[in-house]
């Protein structure tokens, strides 16, 4: 964790490892929706997302209260949350930068912007984490029965613990896929060769 710390305060972005790998079992159960997904929900709509507090600005209002924005960022998108002098008062011990949530919450769409406006939160311990998961990314206009065939092929043959997440690119959206539990892999080198030979050096992330 404190390397992790490190790295995103040297660098602005987590390098090694990231702190949501191995928790999205868990992020799925406690949330409604990933935040890349949030512009397709209907604005005013009730919701819980999830992931990890990465900034944090606060805002001191007319009255004298203080108020938060809280950036929240997932594998998916990354999202803008507001928090009232009422919330903040009852959840202030959550609000802490690096600290992974849970939060229920009002969608508020305005044009280009996406934010939501918090009503309660919870705390996603950590615990025992899973294996760091594999990414896979492919164009949705590229992908074809042919390509998946092989792309089973590949993970087939390298079969392991590693969760493999599957991740469909259109335009600016991304439309992520947990594969089935058999199609779990081990990091080899052979695996990430073949990978990056079927699909281009930044297939995999």
């Amino acid at each position: 964790e404190k390397l992790l710390a490190y790295e995103k305060e040297m660098l602005g972005l987590y390098v090694s490892d990231h702190p949501l790998w191995g928790m999205e079992t868990k992020l799925r159960s406690k949330t409604d929706v990933a935040l890349g997904q949030l512009r397709e929900q209907k604005d005013g709509s009730s919701l819980r997302i999830g992931g990890i507090i990465s900034k944090i600005s606060r805002v001191t209002t007319k009255k004298g209260d203080l108020m938060l924005f809280v950036t929240i960022e997932d594998f998916e998108g990354v999202v803008e949350v507001i928090v009232f002098p009422a919330v903040y008062q009852q959840y202030q011990s959550l609000l802490v930068e690096d600290k992974v949530v849970c939060i229920k919450g009002r969608l508020d769409i305005k044009e280009e912007n996406v934010k939501v406006i918090a009503q309660e939160m919870e705390s996603i311990e950590v615990g025992k984490k899973e294996p760091a998961p594999v990414y896979i990314r492919v164009s949705a206009k590229s992908f074809n029965k042919q390509l998946m065939a092989c792309l089973k092929d590949i993970l087939r043959t390298h079969p392991g613990s590693i969760p493999v997440y599957l991740q469909l690119t259109q335009d600016d959206k991304i439309t992520t896929l947990r594969l089935n539990e058999s199609y779990r892999v081990s990091r080899n080198g052979g695996f990430f060769a073949e990978l990056k030979e079927l699909l281009g050096e930044d297939a995999v992330l």
